[in-house]
């Protein structure tokens, strides 16, 4: 019987492993016993037990006895002291290659921190993948309202009737100005209403108490605070259970603080009212609802049968009949980066369109960066042929020769990396200012982008390091001694197709940043249909609103005043109405918003027919305006006499019809709202003042005035254009973003343009001597040395200008009203390209055009 032999890479492991003095022992044990173990059980066994056999002595205790495979030494210090020799014989060189690529890697990092962030949004809690919120869909006859509210019956109606839900809660917000008091301080907070099953769905970490049985219906006192609030309130997060405040709410449980990336924000949660007949309003969209589901596969089924349920409910009720509502299931994880703008979302939501535009923009950024250090690599190795030629003559192999160029090249992109992640640290604050994250230096914020980024320093330093390697060392030694391939290689297409792309993305990112920045100034300076400067708005109403307003209205710098139920950069309310006449069917839901009869003075809205609210609030509670989008709406000429169903109980007549306004975002169009004066509490919700003079004086006056008033009331107040101002936050973060990209990708490009103009003027001097000694002018060779490079940047603005503007086009689509799309901005980028490009290169040109032709010569 043929005895098997043991598999070579058994005896390279155990050369590795073992002691040189026990290997050839081992061996001949092994290869004794597997002809022992052939004869008595096979060949097959018998490899396979010598297989296990050599896998037993992979121990630490043989490993230790080992000296590992160690470098030779010499040849390492030589290899490093050569790098760093190059660096500063070539420091010019080094800082643009290294300098480029670090700053294209901490943007990189920065931007991957943000984007992952923004996708880790409402993560941390346990099975996210099963939570859903229920949202809400809503024909207004003109305009879909996209709501985060949904209709406050759903609750009892989940509970006793889908098994496959889990938990259901409802949810509703407070606001900021809520007023806790215990026996130490009085403290303003965030609170919400939930039911029991709001920490069964939401798991935030408990410090103390049981939430499981916190928020039970029996007990409506019980509060639930975060340990912020509990420190404020009581100087300290540990035995505070059981603490009554002054209104008698008992402290029944303290949480760590909301984590950031929750789209759930608040101080203290407490519990609901208890579901009462009253509630069981179908047509009323009024809470939030949040669910958990046992198997998310029956997503899709639940929300059919919710949807029916609804239709049927909305039908039978002949208020909403024909009213046209739609339910979805939200993922909870996706409510941040929704494409779906919700109205009523307890915090800002993200934008998944800019945080796909910031990954985008951080790859451009990466890619001339990367293009940048693989160019000036490229040239460099290919200017070290002469170089590479002696080793190879002296015996060098090309293996040697290959890890040598690698190893340099990571060498490099090492250097880079180290500088990027300090770039990063000492950058992460004002980044966090910038865009109002709250990012810190840790595993989960960093992990990923970390990856990311040295994933893109590997390869950055392969890709510039494997072209000079691969190719100067497969050219003969003597044609690299000759310098024959130097040439040939350094202008070669690879270096010029770099070039033109590196500048083809900074021409992009330039253009995109004046669109943007186009489309702000159209935002800034758009007429809203009213004046929002000098408008100072008080949050929380007053409870004396007409004695508060007489007393105010006697200082000088106050000119008028009013008061709504809603703020005006955001009216969400609405209901059903019918007039008579109208020809089509189904209900028809319109915004409203109440004030009182000086809205229209103070906020400067133009009354375009009819009269104005009478100052006599009992005069016209039955009246009405209507924006011109409202009257034409209604399909007549005049609307003036129009009675119109549904605003209020009998309804109300049109009196006046006004210009259109914007009440929310320019994103969407101006909707058709009515505006009423009826006597309801809410209506003193926001306060607002007109104002002229010294600001921080008016604010004193106006505070002074309002604590006379309401002296349990906190005093909460924000400037109108302040609040227009927060609509387009994320378009301020985007153009900010923009500018720093654009200012990085041009810098990038034209460090790489100088490194390899330098290096392109240096290979080029004996051709440059030799035309001047044949008569070439300066001009000529300075002519010859600038346009190409120049030409690259022109190739790279024609390719540039159709891309940026497309996207661009695409991007102002997003908005119902828009600046012009010109070619101006696509014009002004490349032309700035060019000029920057020309400054960059001109340096080297002049040195080419004044530089005596016998010195390079007779170096030659």
């Amino acid at each position: 019987m043929e005895t098997p032999q043991l598999p070579q890479w058994i005896l390279v492991m155990l050369r590795w492993i073992c002691p040189a003095e026990l290997f050839e022992m081992i061996e001949g044990d092994l290869i004794e016993q597997l002809h022992v173990d052939t004869q008595r059980y096979g060949p097959a066994r018998a490899r396979r037990k010598a297989i296990l056999h050599a896998l037993d002595f992979i121990r630490l205790g043989i490993i230790a006895r080992n000296g590992m495979p160690s470098f030779n030494t010499p040849m390492t210090f030589h290899f490093f002291r050569f790098f760093f020799r190059g660096m500063k014989k070539h420091a010019g060189y080094s800082f643009i290659n290294i300098s480029g690529l670090a700053l294209g890697l901490a943007t990189v990092l920065l931007m991957m921190i943000y984007v992952f962030d923004e996708y880790r949004y409402d993560r941390f809690h346990k099975d996210s993948e099963k939570v859903f919120r229920i949202v809400s869909k809503i024909d207004l006859g003109g305009e879909i309202l996209y709501t985060a509210f949904s209709p406050n019956a759903l609750s009892d109606a989940i509970k006793h009737d889908y098994p496959q839900i889990e938990y259901v809660t409802r949810a509703s917000f407070f606001g900021p100005s809520q007023s806790l008091v215990s026996d130490k301080s009085e403290v303003y907070a965030r609170g919400l209403a939930a039911d029991p099953a709001f920490f069964k769905i939401f798991s935030f970490t408990c410090i103390e108490g049981n939430l499981a049985t916190a928020l039970e219906l029996s007990d409506l006192t019980a509060i639930v605070i975060t340990k912020d609030l509990a420190i404020k309130l009581f100087g300290q997060y540990r035995d505070v259970v059981g603490n009554t405040l002054r209104d008698g709410r008992r402290i029944a449980a303290v949480i760590e603080n909301v984590p950031n990336n929750s789209h759930i924000q608040f101080d203290f949660v407490t519990g609901f009212m208890p579901y009462t007949p009253e509630m069981a309003i179908w047509g009323n969209f009024g809470s939030y609802h949040y669910v958990k589901f046992k198997d998310v596969r029956n997503v899709p089924e639940v929300q059919q049968s919710l949807q029916a349920l609804l239709t049927s409910r909305l039908n039978a009720d002949p208020h909403t009949a024909g009213f046209k509502g739609t339910l979805r299931f939200q993922p909870l994880t996706a409510i941040h980066l929704d494409e779906v703008t919700y109205s009523m979302e307890p915090v800002g939501k993200g934008n998944k369109q800019y945080a796909i535009i910031f990954t985008v923009m951080a790859i451009f950024i990466l890619a001339i960066a990367c293009i940048n250090f693989t160019n000036l690599a490229t040239v460099r190795g290919i200017r070290r042929a002469k170089e590479i030629g002696v080793r190879k003559t002296i015996g060098a192999v090309r293996f040697q020769l290959v890890m040598q160029l690698l190893g340099e090249s990571m060498m490099a992109a090492t250097i880079a990396m180290s500088i990027a992640l300090l770039i990063a640290a000492l950058a992460l604050e004002p980044f966090n200012v910038l865009t109002q994250k709250h990012i810190t230096f840790d595993y989960q914020s960093f992990g990923v982008p970390l990856l990311v980024s040295f994933g893109a320093m590997i390869l950055s330093g392969i890709l510039s390091g494997i072209y000079p390697a691969f190719v100067l060392s497969s050219v003969k030694a003597s044609s690299l001694i000759k310098g024959a391939p130097s040439t040939n290689m350094g202008g070669g297409y690879l270096s010029k197709s770099l070039v033109v792309l590196q500048f083809t993305f900074s021409i992009m990112i330039v253009s995109g940043t004046l669109v943007v920045y186009s489309q702000l100034q159209y935002i800034r300076n758009k007429n809203l249909g009213y004046q929002r400067e000098n408008i100072i708005r008080i949050h929380n109403g007053s409870k004396k609103y007409a004695s508060f307003k007489a007393a105010l209205l006697t200082h000088p710098g106050v000119k008028s005043i009013c008061a709504a139920d809603q703020n005006l950069t955001e009216v969400f309310g609405a209901g059903g109405i019918d007039w008579p006449g109208r020809t089509s069917t189904g209900a028809v839901l319109v915004h409203s918003i109440d004030v009182d009869s000086d809205f229209l003075e103070t906020m400067k809205i133009a009354l375009v027919k009819g009269w104005n609210f009478s100052a006599d609030e009992k005069i016209d509670t039955a009246s009405l305006l209507v924006n011109e989008e409202a009257a034409r709406l209604f399909g007549i000429d005049d609307p003036l006499g129009l009675r119109v169903q549904g605003v209020c109980k009998g309804g109300a007549t049109v009196v006046g019809v006004v210009q259109d306004f914007h009440f929310k975002s320019i994103h969407e169009k101006v909707a058709p709202i009515l505006i009423l004066q009826r006597n309801v509490e809410f209506r003193y919700k926001n306060v607002m003042v007109r104002v002229e003079g010294d600001m921080k004086q008016n604010i004193a006056t106006i505070e002074n005035v309002w604590k006379q008033f309401n002296p349990d009331d906190p005093f909460k107040y924000s400037f109108m254009d302040d609040d227009f101002a927060a609509l387009y936050r994320t378009e301020e973060v985007t153009e900010t973003l923009f500018k720093i990209f654009a200012g990085l990708g041009i810098v990038i490009a034209c460090l790489g343009l100088f490194g390899l103009s330098s290096f392109t003027v240096e290979m080029k001097n004996k051709e440059y001597s030799i035309r001047k000694v044949f008569g070439a002018s300066s001009s000529s060779l300075f002519y010859s040395s600038t346009m190409s490079h120049l030409a690259l940047v022109f190739i790279a603005t024609v390719i540039a200008g159709p891309l940026a503007y497309y996207f661009a086009a695409q991007w102002l689509g997003t908005f119902a009203y828009h600046a012009p799309l010109s070619i101006y901005p696509f014009v002004i980028a490349g032309a700035t390209s060019v000029v920057l490009a020309f400054a960059t290169v001109a340096y080297q040109s002049v040195r080419v055009a004044v530089t005596k032709p016998n010195a390079i010569l007779r170096a030659e």
